[in-house]
């Protein structure tokens, strides 16, 4: 029996199999996901914790890094990285203009700055890049005595909303030391 090669044949049943093999793998993911947008939203509260003179800082208190629900029910979430400053007491009167000085460098980066609230003992303000779709939320605390204990600085920076498979996916997870 002769066999006679069909070249045309044989790539169009390569490539039907190719498509039905395809059908049984996972969907690739597209766009960034909350690994990779870990490290940058670690690195903004870092460099805007930077920004706070050494001067008045008295020490620095905990950094927290956490996923965060973007209010979809969980599955589209934010890496946010935090910390608090603690002021110097001699320094405390100082937080109002560190403060302002702070969002002024970062306006003049391309940031926009919303108080959000503002009292006698806090300032409250949330600021936005639209570049990155970052958004960092400054708390100014006043001191809560008269010789300046107690006044501190807290940076919480959001990287963008991702999609993730929720908040008890293995991707979350393992971000969080709960694996």
């Amino acid at each position: 029996m002769s066999r006679t090669f069909r070249p045309a044949a044989t790539i169009a049943a390569v490539f039907v199999a190719g498509l039905l093999l395809a059908g049984c793998a996972a969907p690739a993911a597209s766009g960034p996901t909350l690994t990779s947008t870990k490290p940058s939203a670690q690195l903004m509260r870092n460099e805007i914790a930077g920004r706070v003179p050494p001067a008045v800082v008295d020490r620095l208190g905990e950094t927290k890094d956490s996923s965060v629900t973007c209010g979809d029910g969980g599955m589209r979430r934010a890496w946010r990285s935090s910390i608090m400053i603690f002021v110097e007491p001699k320094s405390a009167w100082r937080l109002g203009t560190v403060t302002g000085e702070i969002i002024a460098t970062l306006e003049t980066d391309g940031w926009t700055a919303e108080v959000n609230k503002s009292t006698d003992t806090i300032t409250q303000t949330t600021l936005k890049n639209t570049k990155t779709s970052a958004v960092v939320n400054l708390i100014a605390t006043e001191a809560v005595d008269g010789d300046g204990n107690g006044a501190t600085f807290s940076i919480a920076a959001d990287g963008p909303c991702v999609t993730t498979d929720g908040p008890d996916s293995d991707e979350v997870k393992k971000l969080e030391g709960r694996a």
